[in-house]
Protein backbone atom coordinates (compact mmCIF):
# COMPACT_ATOMS: atom_id res chain seq x y z
CA UNK A 1 0.00 0.00 0.00
CA UNK A 2 0.85 3.30 -0.25
CA UNK A 3 1.21 5.95 2.66
CA UNK A 4 -0.60 9.26 2.80
CA UNK A 5 2.04 11.89 1.13
CA UNK A 6 3.75 9.31 -0.63
CA UNK A 7 1.80 10.34 -3.76
CA UNK A 8 3.93 11.57 -6.33
CA UNK A 9 7.20 9.62 -5.36
CA UNK A 10 8.22 6.22 -7.28
CA UNK A 11 7.21 3.20 -7.21
CA UNK A 12 10.03 0.64 -7.23
CA UNK A 13 10.00 -3.58 -8.12
CA UNK A 14 12.02 -5.51 -6.42
CA UNK A 15 15.25 -4.73 -8.67
CA UNK A 16 14.90 -1.28 -7.37
CA UNK A 17 14.06 -0.18 -10.86
CA UNK A 18 11.17 2.59 -11.35
CA UNK A 19 8.15 1.44 -12.35
CA UNK A 20 5.38 3.91 -11.80
CA UNK A 21 4.71 6.99 -9.76
CA UNK A 22 2.67 6.51 -6.53
CA UNK A 23 -0.94 8.46 -7.18
CA UNK A 24 -3.72 7.22 -4.11
CA UNK A 25 -5.12 4.98 -2.07
CA UNK A 26 -7.78 3.06 -1.08
CA UNK A 27 -7.85 2.17 2.58
CA UNK A 28 -10.69 1.30 5.00
CA UNK A 29 -9.38 2.47 8.11
CA UNK A 30 -7.57 5.72 6.19
CA UNK A 31 -3.98 4.48 7.10
CA UNK A 32 -1.22 3.04 5.22
CA UNK A 33 -3.16 -0.64 4.95
CA UNK A 34 -4.87 -1.16 1.75
CA UNK A 35 -4.43 -0.99 -2.03
CA UNK A 36 -2.08 1.71 -3.55
CA UNK A 37 -2.16 3.10 -6.89
CA UNK A 38 0.09 4.14 -9.35
CA UNK A 39 0.80 5.88 -12.74
CA UNK A 40 2.79 3.82 -15.09
CA UNK A 41 6.16 4.77 -15.40
CA UNK A 42 5.74 4.50 -19.49
CA UNK A 43 2.76 7.12 -19.35
CA UNK A 44 4.22 9.56 -16.17
CA UNK A 45 7.60 9.20 -19.02
CA UNK A 46 5.21 10.71 -21.97
CA UNK A 47 3.79 13.38 -20.15
CA UNK A 48 6.76 14.31 -18.73
CA UNK A 49 8.34 14.60 -22.45
CA UNK A 50 5.33 16.72 -23.18
CA UNK A 51 5.62 18.65 -20.93
CA UNK A 52 9.00 19.49 -21.32
CA UNK A 53 8.96 19.96 -25.14
CA UNK A 54 5.49 22.08 -25.50
CA UNK A 55 5.01 23.27 -22.06
CA UNK A 56 1.53 21.97 -21.79
CA UNK A 57 -0.07 18.16 -22.01
CA UNK A 58 -2.14 17.88 -25.42
CA UNK A 59 -4.93 15.76 -24.58
CA UNK A 60 -6.56 13.71 -27.50
CA UNK A 61 -10.48 14.29 -27.95
CA UNK A 62 -12.61 11.31 -28.91
CA UNK A 63 -15.84 13.00 -29.17
CA UNK A 64 -17.77 10.71 -26.86
CA UNK A 65 -19.23 10.00 -23.30
CA UNK A 66 -19.73 6.40 -21.73
CA UNK A 67 -21.03 4.53 -19.28
CA UNK A 68 -20.74 1.24 -17.33
CA UNK A 69 -22.74 -0.99 -19.28
CA UNK A 70 -24.85 -3.81 -16.81
CA UNK A 71 -26.10 -7.07 -18.90
CA UNK A 72 -28.49 -6.11 -21.71
CA UNK A 73 -31.17 -8.64 -22.56
CA UNK A 74 -31.57 -7.48 -25.86
CA UNK A 75 -27.74 -8.49 -26.52
CA UNK A 76 -27.97 -12.09 -24.56
CA UNK A 77 -23.88 -10.46 -22.71
CA UNK A 78 -22.24 -8.58 -20.45
CA UNK A 79 -19.30 -6.18 -20.53
CA UNK A 80 -18.38 -3.22 -22.83
CA UNK A 81 -19.66 0.47 -22.98
CA UNK A 82 -22.49 2.24 -23.70
CA UNK A 83 -21.84 5.20 -25.21
CA UNK A 84 -24.57 8.07 -22.71
CA UNK A 85 -23.74 11.28 -25.65
CA UNK A 86 -21.94 11.71 -28.88
CA UNK A 87 -20.79 15.33 -29.34
CA UNK A 88 -22.05 16.70 -32.85
CA UNK A 89 -19.56 17.21 -35.03
CA UNK A 90 -16.55 15.43 -32.79
CA UNK A 91 -14.81 12.65 -33.93
CA UNK A 92 -17.16 9.97 -33.05
CA UNK A 93 -19.93 11.51 -34.75
CA UNK A 94 -17.79 11.71 -38.13
CA UNK A 95 -17.19 7.97 -37.81
CA UNK A 96 -21.21 7.26 -37.57
CA UNK A 97 -20.80 6.20 -33.48
CA UNK A 98 -24.50 6.98 -31.54
CA UNK A 99 -25.58 6.80 -28.74
CA UNK A 100 -27.44 3.99 -27.11
CA UNK A 101 -24.12 2.15 -29.21
CA UNK A 102 -22.19 -0.22 -27.07
CA UNK A 103 -17.92 -0.27 -27.57
CA UNK A 104 -16.77 -3.98 -26.90
CA UNK A 105 -13.18 -3.23 -28.45
CA UNK A 106 -10.86 -0.64 -28.99
CA UNK A 107 -7.37 -1.04 -31.05
CA UNK A 108 -7.70 -4.78 -30.21
CA UNK A 109 -8.23 -4.86 -27.04
CA UNK A 110 -11.35 -6.00 -25.12
CA UNK A 111 -13.35 -3.37 -23.17
CA UNK A 112 -15.15 -4.99 -20.11
CA UNK A 113 -15.98 -1.62 -18.44
CA UNK A 114 -15.62 1.83 -18.88
CA UNK A 115 -12.23 1.53 -16.84
CA UNK A 116 -10.90 0.02 -19.91
CA UNK A 117 -11.75 2.21 -22.02
CA UNK A 118 -10.77 5.34 -20.20
CA UNK A 119 -7.10 3.30 -19.94
CA UNK A 120 -7.13 3.54 -24.02
CA UNK A 121 -7.84 6.97 -23.99
CA UNK A 122 -5.07 8.27 -22.12
CA UNK A 123 -3.01 6.03 -24.48
CA UNK A 124 -4.07 8.52 -27.39
CA UNK A 125 -2.31 11.46 -29.33
CA UNK A 126 -3.98 13.87 -31.14
CA UNK A 127 -4.62 12.57 -34.97
CA UNK A 128 -4.35 8.87 -33.64
CA UNK A 129 -6.92 7.14 -35.04
CA UNK A 130 -8.58 4.36 -33.05
CA UNK A 131 -10.63 1.47 -34.29
CA UNK A 132 -13.52 0.45 -32.22
CA UNK A 133 -15.57 -2.44 -32.15
CA UNK A 134 -19.62 -1.48 -31.82
CA UNK A 135 -22.40 -3.43 -31.01
CA UNK A 136 -25.96 -1.79 -31.82
CA UNK A 137 -29.52 -3.17 -32.31
CA UNK A 138 -28.87 -3.89 -35.95
CA UNK A 139 -25.66 -5.98 -35.20
CA UNK A 140 -21.66 -5.42 -34.56
CA UNK A 141 -19.79 -3.47 -36.39
CA UNK A 142 -15.85 -1.67 -37.08
CA UNK A 143 -15.41 1.87 -36.84
CA UNK A 144 -12.22 4.36 -37.43
CA UNK A 145 -12.00 7.24 -34.93
CA UNK A 146 -9.80 9.90 -36.15
CA UNK A 147 -8.93 11.64 -32.84
CA UNK A 148 -8.23 15.68 -32.55
CA UNK A 149 -7.76 18.60 -30.05
CA UNK A 150 -10.12 19.30 -27.44
CA UNK A 151 -12.80 22.28 -28.07
CA UNK A 152 -11.13 24.21 -25.48
CA UNK A 153 -7.68 24.14 -27.26
CA UNK A 154 -9.33 25.04 -30.71
CA UNK A 155 -11.90 27.68 -29.72
CA UNK A 156 -11.52 31.03 -30.52
CA UNK A 157 -10.43 33.09 -27.28
CA UNK A 158 -11.83 36.38 -26.55
CA UNK A 159 -9.63 38.52 -23.99
CA UNK A 160 -11.32 41.14 -21.64
CA UNK A 161 -9.75 44.13 -19.66
CA UNK A 162 -6.23 42.54 -20.46
CA UNK A 163 -7.22 40.12 -17.09
CA UNK A 164 -9.77 37.08 -18.53
CA UNK A 165 -9.19 35.38 -21.69
CA UNK A 166 -12.76 33.64 -22.29
CA UNK A 167 -14.38 31.14 -24.58
CA UNK A 168 -18.02 30.89 -25.75
CA UNK A 169 -19.85 27.51 -24.84
CA UNK A 170 -20.37 25.59 -27.46
CA UNK A 171 -21.96 21.73 -27.19
CA UNK A 172 -18.80 20.57 -27.85
CA UNK A 173 -17.09 22.28 -25.32
CA UNK A 174 -20.58 22.07 -22.81
CA UNK A 175 -19.94 17.71 -23.51
CA UNK A 176 -16.06 18.22 -22.71
CA UNK A 177 -16.08 20.25 -19.48
CA UNK A 178 -19.82 18.67 -18.14
CA UNK A 179 -21.12 22.63 -18.50
CA UNK A 180 -24.93 22.47 -17.36
CA UNK A 181 -25.53 25.89 -19.66
CA UNK A 182 -25.98 25.63 -22.84
CA UNK A 183 -24.65 29.44 -23.36
CA UNK A 184 -21.90 31.55 -21.17
CA UNK A 185 -18.33 32.50 -21.08
CA UNK A 186 -15.81 29.62 -20.46
CA UNK A 187 -12.76 31.18 -18.78
CA UNK A 188 -9.92 29.04 -20.33
CA UNK A 189 -7.44 31.82 -18.38
CA UNK A 190 -7.36 34.35 -16.13
CA UNK A 191 -4.68 36.80 -14.36
CA UNK A 192 -3.58 35.83 -11.07
CA UNK A 193 -4.36 38.83 -9.24
CA UNK A 194 -8.13 38.52 -10.20
CA UNK A 195 -7.92 35.14 -9.40
CA UNK A 196 -6.53 35.86 -5.56
CA UNK A 197 -9.06 38.91 -5.35
CA UNK A 198 -12.32 37.33 -6.81
CA UNK A 199 -11.88 34.05 -6.38
CA UNK A 200 -12.69 33.20 -10.31
CA UNK A 201 -10.60 29.87 -12.12
CA UNK A 202 -10.06 28.68 -15.34
CA UNK A 203 -13.21 26.17 -15.54
CA UNK A 204 -15.82 28.51 -14.52
CA UNK A 205 -18.54 29.69 -16.46
CA UNK A 206 -19.75 33.43 -16.65
CA UNK A 207 -23.38 33.21 -16.61
CA UNK A 208 -24.57 36.45 -15.52
CA UNK A 209 -22.95 39.86 -14.48
CA UNK A 210 -25.16 42.01 -12.29
CA UNK A 211 -28.54 39.76 -13.33
CA UNK A 212 -27.91 40.48 -16.87
CA UNK A 213 -27.14 37.11 -19.15
CA UNK A 214 -24.13 36.08 -20.55
CA UNK A 215 -25.04 34.70 -23.73
CA UNK A 216 -21.37 34.55 -25.26
CA UNK A 217 -17.92 35.35 -24.42
CA UNK A 218 -18.16 39.10 -26.62
CA UNK A 219 -21.37 39.95 -24.43
CA UNK A 220 -18.71 40.08 -20.98
CA UNK A 221 -16.35 42.66 -23.02
CA UNK A 222 -19.48 45.06 -23.68
CA UNK A 223 -21.28 44.35 -19.57
CA UNK A 224 -17.61 45.29 -17.93
CA UNK A 225 -17.29 48.77 -19.85
CA UNK A 226 -17.44 50.25 -16.19
CA UNK A 227 -15.81 53.37 -14.58
CA UNK A 228 -13.49 52.80 -11.91
CA UNK A 229 -14.53 52.15 -8.08
CA UNK A 230 -17.42 50.51 -9.50
CA UNK A 231 -18.52 46.95 -8.36
CA UNK A 232 -20.02 44.29 -10.73
CA UNK A 233 -21.49 40.96 -9.59
CA UNK A 234 -20.23 38.03 -11.55
CA UNK A 235 -22.79 34.78 -11.47
CA UNK A 236 -20.77 31.32 -12.74
CA UNK A 237 -21.15 27.95 -12.94
CA UNK A 238 -18.57 25.98 -11.13
CA UNK A 239 -18.21 22.10 -10.94
CA UNK A 240 -22.41 22.26 -11.93
CA UNK A 241 -23.08 24.70 -8.87
CA UNK A 242 -23.95 28.50 -9.72
CA UNK A 243 -22.30 30.95 -7.11
CA UNK A 244 -20.86 34.53 -7.68
CA UNK A 245 -18.31 36.81 -7.01
CA UNK A 246 -17.97 40.71 -6.80
CA UNK A 247 -15.32 42.80 -8.23
CA UNK A 248 -14.06 45.98 -7.95
CA UNK A 249 -12.62 48.31 -11.11
CA UNK A 250 -9.91 50.68 -9.54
Amino acid sequence: AINPGNSGGPLTNALGEVVGVNSSIFSNSGGSVGLGFAIPIERAVRVADEIIKRGSVRRAWVGLEVQGARAMREWKSQGGVVISNVTPGGPAAGAGLRKGDVLVEANGRRLRNYLDWEAVKLDLHVGDAVQVGVRSASGTASRRILTGDLPTVTAEKITVLQELQLINVTPAIQAERSIRSDQGALIFRVSPQVSRATGLQPGDVILAIDRTPVRNASEVSSLVNVRPGQVIRIYVEREGQVTFTDLLFR
